[in-house]
């Protein structure tokens, strides 16, 4: 008894409330349809040959489908195409499902879970404020002169007005936002973009409802928090010209530079105050800011509308995403899949470039908002809403491609080129996990073991200058005399004083007034003792001595008999030039890495110092608060970056330890400190290991709640 063959499953049926409509042609100029979804307001492509296989839908048989097209068009089809387009049609839920039970496991296959539907509300979500569809039917008349060619005539005009004014003002005009400050120039400066960006979705809505389409919502969309206002223009997909589309997608644009051609006229027509502050904002900021946004191709803004529809590729990112994606599989692996669809090669290499550009760009981009969400939340939630950041934008794209390689092993492994890509990444991991030696770079400071430069202690007139520059002196030596007249008047009038008040003490029993005042008497002979004690040592410092045996490295060479230095006035230095000082400065990052039992060697800054070396290192263990020299301070020319402190102390932008280096073999005399550079050993690491020593430093860094 033989076995009947199973009989084929006849196709499920549309569902009924899709309506179909034309769109524009394709570029090999095949014409083009897209099926609505009125419940979920999307538009679904299709090509000539899946729109022939849809028109005798009802047939509900494969064959009989294949066998009509076949015989009605010019196409020549088979099952495996009809099968395509159900699968696809399945795929997009546009198809009737056998009893309410299927209808609503398919409804709950395509829903989110809990957490994925709180993640992806955090990411994105929109809330709309209006219809205006009625709206836009009332004011269209108002509009109708911006699509005139003469409007944009006048535009121009005024736009090139506008900036002729502006460059005899240039000054002026470009120093507008410094005088923002008070409050109501901020009011302005809100209303002002608020107004512009109002204007440029109104400008959307206006085009797509000028060609039929219907505008839905208009309302406020949230992109990671950040509130930016969408007009829901879908059913531009409905128009078959490709022109009108392009409006549509323009007009938002369009009308932002109109406004910013007025505002730039009008600014020079204004008189100062926050209303030119606005008309400021409206003719540089806000349409530089509209054109580097919103012209970017590589998010969904109108730029890539724009491009979508001049190239007449439709899903741009989608294909182009499947292109990379592919070209990286067989050039990576070999794997001989067919491409996606069939394109000109022009067309073909410049979606997959593009792809590529869009992964960097976004990569880039979802970055630096995963660093600005850390930084606008306090610690706890701003790390959970950067990693959720990083995860769903990089990790789940990059790991959804890991895993089709992953489900592919068995085909990559017989691949000869695969052999490629895996020695690639043994030799990178062989250069990440190798532990390399890598000497360590140190800013460093060369200092005489013994210096010292003084000072006026107060305005005085130079007596006798007793030394010169590069003179050997001993300790207790007089280098320099100075003379103040002020002080040796107050001493005069001190003394003077004491006189008169002993005179007053000796007669007290021939005066019985001085004798009632002999304790007031005796209190003031103490201060005027005191007082002048205190001129004496001011006097006593006028005339420097050397503190210790060294050498003069600099003199003050306005410093001459009979001139005067003013107070707190550099005189001269004297140094020990023979023995030396010697610290260095190391980041942390560094610290766990260093051989302190290897010497360290030194190169001065200066050519006349000979490279030498230091045997002994001692490491501080607790960070410095500030830069011990202003000398290694980057904002005055030096190695270290610092932010200056109010209290005028240097602080190192990250953590800076100091190291002490002696037993050091230079032979050449040091006269002044000098700046160096020193080249410290370090214990073997690897890559992984100094990278992983930053991770852990930063986390417990910023783990500090």
């Amino acid at each position: 008894m033989e076995l009947s063959a199973a009989a084929p499953q006849p196709l499920p049926p549309l569902r009924e409330e899709l309506s179909l409509h034309p769109s524009a042609p394709g570029n090999d100029g095949t014409p083009r349809w897209v099926i609505e979804d009125p419940i979920t307001h999307r538009f679904y492509e299709l090509d000539w040959s899946s729109f022939e296989v849809l028109r005798r839908w009802g047939l509900r048989q494969p064959e009989q489908i294949v066998e009509q097209v076949n015989s009605d068009t010019a196409l020549t089809l088979s099952t495996e195409d009809v099968e395509e387009v159900r699968d696809y049609l399945a795929k997009s839920n546009l198809l009737q499902q056998p009893g309410g039970d299927a209808l609503y496991a398919q409804w709950r296959q395509g829903q989110r879970s809990k957490l994925t539907q709180l993640l992806h509300s955090y990411l994105f979500f929109r809330i709309p404020l209006i219809h205006p569809d009625k709206m836009l039917d009332r004011i269209a008349p108002l509009f109708q002169i911006g699509y005139q060619p003469a409007f944009w005539q006048g535009i121009f005009i005024i736009a090139l007005l506008g900036l002729f004014l502006v460059i005899r003002q240039w000054e002026q005009f470009v120093g507008t936002f410094a005088q923002y400050g008070q409050w109501q120039d901020w009011i302005w400066f809100g209303l002002a973009l608020i107004g512009s960006k109002c204007l440029h979705e109104l400008g959307h809505a206006l085009s797509a409802r000028r060609y039929g389409c219907r505008v839905p919502t208009m309302g406020v969309a949230f992109l990671v928090l950040w509130p930016v206002l969408y007009t829901d223009t879908n059913e531009v997909w409905k128009l078959t010209s490709r022109r009108a589309r392009l409006v549509v997608a323009a007009s938002g644009m369009a009308a932002e530079l109109a406004l910013a051609s007025l505002a730039t006229l009008a600014w020079s027509l204004t008189p100062d105050g926050p209303l030119r502050s606005a008309l400021f904002f409206l003719a540089s900021t806000s349409w530089l800011i509209t054109l580097g946004i919103n012209l970017n191709p590589f998010m969904r803004f109108d730029g890539y509308f724009l491009l979508s529809d001049w190239l007449r590729q439709p899903n741009l990112h989608g294909r182009s995403f499947a292109m990379g994606r592919w070209w990286l599989r067989k050039n990576l692996f070999g794997l001989n899949d067919p491409p996606p669809e069939t394109l000109p090669k022009g067309t073909q290499h410049f979606m997959i470039w593009f792809a590529f550009g869009t992964w960097l760009y976004r990569l880039v981009l979802f970055l630096g908002i995963a660093l600005m969400v850390y930084h606008l939340f306090f610690k706890v939630l701003g790390i959970f809403l950067m990693i959720v950041e990083l995860a769903w934008f990089i990790g789940k794209p990059i790991s959804g491609e890991f895993r089709v390689w992953w489900q592919r092993r068995a085909e990559i492994r017989s691949q000869p080129r695969a052999l490629i890509p895996l020695a690639l990444v043994l030799l990178t991991l062989l250069l990440l996990l190798w532990p390399w030696s890598h000497p360590v770079r140190a800013p460093a400071l060369i200092q005489p073991s013994e210096q010292q430069t003084f000072y006026a202690n107060s305005a005085a007139l130079v007596k006798t200058v007793h030394v010169q520059r590069g003179d050997r002196v001993e300790a207790g030596q007089l280098l320099i005399s100075l003379e103040s007249p002020d002080l040796a008047f107050e001493q005069r009038q001190a003394e003077r004083e004491i006189g008169k008040l002993r005179w007053q003490l000796e007669r007290q029993t021939s005066s019985a007034q001085l004798l009632q005042e002999g304790d007031l008497i005796r209190e003031r002979l103490i201060r005027a003792h005191g007082e002048l004690q205190r001129i004496q040592s001011q006097q006593q410092q006028l005339r420097v001595y050397a503190p210790f045996s060294g050498r003069v490295t600099d003199l003050n060479p306005e410093m001459r008999t009979g001139h005067w230095v003013a107070k707190e006035e550099a005189l001269l230095s004297i140094a020990q030039p023979t023995q030396i000082r010697v610290e260095a400065l190391i980041a942390e990052s560094d610290l766990g890495h260093l051989d302190t039992q290897q010497p360290a060697t030194l190169i001065p800054a200066q050519p006349e110092l000979e490279v030498f070396s230091c045997r002994t290192i001692e490491v501080e263990t607790v960070a410095l608060p500030a830069l011990p020299s202003p000398h290694l301070a980057s904002i005055y020319g030096g190695p270290v970056a610092v932010n200056p402190a109010h209290d005028g102390r240097l602080i190192p932008d990250e953590a800076t330890y100091r190291l002490s280096l002696s037993g050091c073999d230079l032979n050449a005399p040091l006269a002044s400190e000098q700046i160096a550079t020193a080249h410290l050993a370090s214990t073997p690491y690897s890559l992984m290991q100094g990278l992983w020593r930053r991770i852990q430093g930063t986390l417990i860094r910023e783990s500090g709640f």
